[in-house]
């Protein structure tokens, strides 16, 4: 029996405006949207043009303006957007089929409803239909992921006027490592290169929404509502509301109507929560790239009173990428310091954390995160008795070092990697009765604190 037709999802019901959320309410436009214009440009051009792409993915960290952009650039050139729309089972249905069945029959009827709307025009006036993916169904196993591969492969090679959008949100888990951070949803993993790197495939990776545009949009609907809303909100919180969203406008947004809801006397405990919240929220900052966190470290700035404006706990705790921190500070250290009697103590410092990070359990990764804390010390304890005045721009480039190990490991043919592969695994089922020395090593705890240290070294550091 033929599965009934597939029904694509109705319109929202329209709601009054007093009920709205406030990301409904106060919808950007072009004018206002906070995506950078270059990624704004890159994705107009894509839908603008007549060219053969059929697959245009947009990529980013949840709140970064994805599928708000696509929706209203397909609204200013009248383009229409079938939207897929992740439905739960029902128990009712003549017949049980999958979510990702369920996903075949709609991009074959999305598909067809675009030829269909456009056979009666010529090859110049056919107007491109936009498939829009933002929710995709359950895609956790192998088998799952194939058939979907291969369902927007198939749709690469078509000649009918649509443009597929798969909106992919990348986000992480953090775990008790930084370096273990759990990927649980990237780029990577929905699409394989096969399909990224076919001519029909366009790629577009978004950014996080920046602090200062995230402050602008905050304060344009704060302006917009304060005379609805009897809470007044300060210049400081309206700063950590936009600073603990983390790069996500949509998440400031809402936490923006959440501190403007008025108190009653039934919510008291939830006013002290939310005055929590904001006094937490000062800690929390945006995610720092490895190159932001270099020019912290080496410029060292410091407060009216001699402290650190960025401790390196802090610089470590922002950082996403913090396992090549150490080479790149080594890479450009020099240009930072006017005395070689302090350039040769932060050196020092560096090379005791490089030792520190190669002892131990490979599985414990405590020596990284010394090497790191104790290579910024060091660098910015020493920064403070002599650097450059006026070094103007310094740029920051990748670590020789780095550059030489991605050669070789290019030209290393894959035979030859089996091979020594292989070998590893002869050695040790060979040695399968061999006692750890360092498992014995750390066995004990003081064993552990005379290598890594307990923590009172760094006190011998004038920071």
């Amino acid at each position: 029996m033929n599965p009934p037709p597939f029904i694509f999802p109705s319109a929202p019901p329209i709601r009054s405006s007093e009920n709205l959320l406030w990301v409904d309410k106060h919808k950007p436009t072009l004018g206002t949207l906070a995506v950078r214009p270059a990624k704004v440009k890159e994705v107009k051009a894509v839908i603008d043009t007549l060219h053969h792409v059929k697959l245009l993915v947009l990529s980013g960290p949840a709140g970064s303006g994805k599928s708000t952009l696509i929706r209203l650039l397909a609204e200013e050139d009248n383009i229409p957007i079938v939207e897929w729309e992740t439905i739960l089972d029902r128990y009712n249905e003549p017949e049980y089929q999958s979510s990702i069945s369920k996903l075949e029959r709609f991009l074959h009827e999305a598909t067809l409803y675009s030829s269909l709307g456009s056979q009666q025009l010529d090859n110049k006036s056919r107007r491109r239909q936009i498939i829009l993916l933002d929710d995709l169904p359950y895609l956790g196993n192998d088998a799952l992921q194939s058939r979907f591969h291969q369902l927007i492969f198939n749709c690469l090679s078509s000649a009918e006027p649509f443009l597929i959008v798969l909106i992919v949100t990348e986000a992480t888990m953090p775990s008790e490592g930084r370096r273990n951070d759990t990927q649980l949803t990237s780029l990577r993993d929905l699409i394989p290169q096969h399909i990224t790197s076919h001519p029909a495939s366009h790629i577009v990776e978004f950014n996080p929404i920046t602090l200062s545009a995230i402050n602008k949009t905050l304060n344009r609907i704060y302006d917009l509502e304060k005379n609805a809303t009897p809470v007044s909100l300060t210049k400081d919180t309206m700063s950590c509301i936009a600073e603990s969203a983390r790069g996500d406008i949509r998440n400031a947004i809402n936490n923006l109507q959440y501190y403007c809801i008025p108190s009653t006397s039934r919510s008291r405990d939830n006013t002290k929560r939310r005055r929590t919240d904001i006094q937490v929220s000062e800690s929390r900052q945006e995610p720092l790239t490895l190159f932001h966190a270099v020019g912290k470290v080496l410029h060292a700035k410091r407060s009216s009173d001699g402290k650190l404006e960025s401790l390196p706990e802090m610089i470590l705790d922002r950082l996403a990428d913090w396992h090549h921190l150490t080479p790149y500070i080594y890479e450009h250290y020099l240009n930072f310091f006017t005395h070689i009697e302090d350039a040769s103590k932060a050196i020092d410092w560096m090379c005791e954390g490089d030792y520190l990070s190669s002892l131990g359990d490979w599985r414990d990764h405590t020596g990284d995160e010394y090497e790191a804390l104790i290579s910024m010390y060091g660098t910015m304890a020493q920064a403070k008795h002599g650097r450059l005045k006026s070094q103007g721009i310094v740029g920051f480039g990748r670590p020789q070092y780095l550059d030489v190990i991605y050669q070789q490991k290019s030209k290393e043919p894959s035979i030859g990697l089996w091979n020594r592969g292989a070998a590893l695994v002869d050695a040790s089922a060979s040695t399968e009765d061999v006692d750890d020395p360092i498992e014995e090593f750390f066995s004990d705890e003081d064993d552990f604190d005379h290598v890594f240290g307990d923590g009172s070294d760094l006190a011998d550091l004038d920071v």
